[in-house]
Parts: structure tokens; sequence; C-alpha cells
């Protein structure tokens, strides 16, 4: 699916639309422990880089960062991460601090830091909405979250958040949903 239709060399769509869905794509496989390929993620950084060199809309920066995470590319999110610092510290990030903290936050994710990725997303999930995009596109925010609580051994707020978000619209992220991300 991913290299017949979302991927960079596949997709039809502008770039901003493109990279967002393959980095929530590739970022989803890798959280449900679906191997992705590492050509994969090398092409979508590189595509990532050329067509978003700098930090800018902070829902594009999420992606970035999760893009740059996924790729193993240490350098480059933490570039992103000090740019997004300095948008904000001109106030130029429309949506507040809470995209600092959701870099951080896939910062801590990527270095295996799970408590601390709990933590920076949990003190985001109030803000999601001020990123812009769909309740689907802010999902893998929440995916993240349930899997670095799960990671850090908390798995009673991981079924919390579970829970709060299948009884708010999503009825089919239910048990088996949540056993299958456990494993």
């Amino acid at each position: 699916i991913y290299r017949k239709s979302i991927g960079p060399s596949a997709s039809q769509a502008l770039p901003m639309f493109t990279m967002v869905d393959s980095a929530a794509f590739l970022w989803r496989c890798r959280l449900h422990g679906h191997p992705v390929d590492a050509e994969e993620y090398a092409g979508l950084s590189g595509f990532t880089r050329d067509h978003f060199p700098q930090a800018g809309l902070p829902f594009v920066n999420l992606h970035a960062a999760l893009v740059y995470a996924g790729a193993g590319d240490a350098d480059a999110l933490a570039e992103l991460e000090n740019d997004v610092a300095e948008l904000l510290a001109a106030g130029e990030q429309v949506c507040g601090t809470v995209i600092g903290d959701l870099c951080s936050a896939v910062g801590a994710y990527h270095k295996l830091a799970f408590t601390e990725a709990a933590s920076l997303l949990s003190g985001t999930m109030t803000e999601l909405e001020r990123l812009g995009g769909s309740h689907a596109q802010r999902d893998v925010v929440i995916d993240t979250l349930v899997s670095a609580l799960l990671r850090s051994g908390d798995t009673a707020t991981a079924r919390e958040v579970m829970n709060s978000r299948a009884t708010a619209r999503a009825h089919h992220l239910n048990e088996a949903w949540f056993e299958r991300l456990a494993q």
C-alpha cells in the first residue's frame, strides 16, 4: 500500500500531504510491530528535507519529527527541535508550545526514553486540536502515547488512554486492538 499509493515515489498528492500521510503510515507500522524497510524511511527523510528544509507549519513539523525519528536521523531531529524552539521564542508557532512538546516527545521516544515521551505526550492531549488536521491524523500522537506508556510499564494508564479514545469516537480501538499493540 505504501509503495503503490502513499509514499513519495507513488503519491500524486501535494508534497505536504505526501509527507504527512507517509510519516503517519510508517510510524504506525513501527508502533504496531510491522517492519519498515530502512530504505523507505531514508527515501521519506530525503523527500522531507528537500520539500521542508526548515521548520514551518506546526502540523508539518510534527510529521517531520516522526520521519527523522523513524529514519534514525538524530541530527535532523535535533535540528528540527531547535528550529521549532526558535520559532516558538519568536512567537511564530500559532499552536503555542504544544508543538515543541510534541517534537521533544518524539525525540525522547526515538531515544527509548519512554517515560519522558509519555509524560510529554500526556501533557499535549488537551492541545492537539491546535495543530490542525483530522482526528485520524492526530491519532498518531495518541498511538505513540499508548505505546510509550506500555513500553515504560504503565499498562493501566495506557489502557485508560485507549479506552478514552475508543469511548469518544473510535469503537474499533477495543481490547483486541490494545492487545495487538501491547505485543
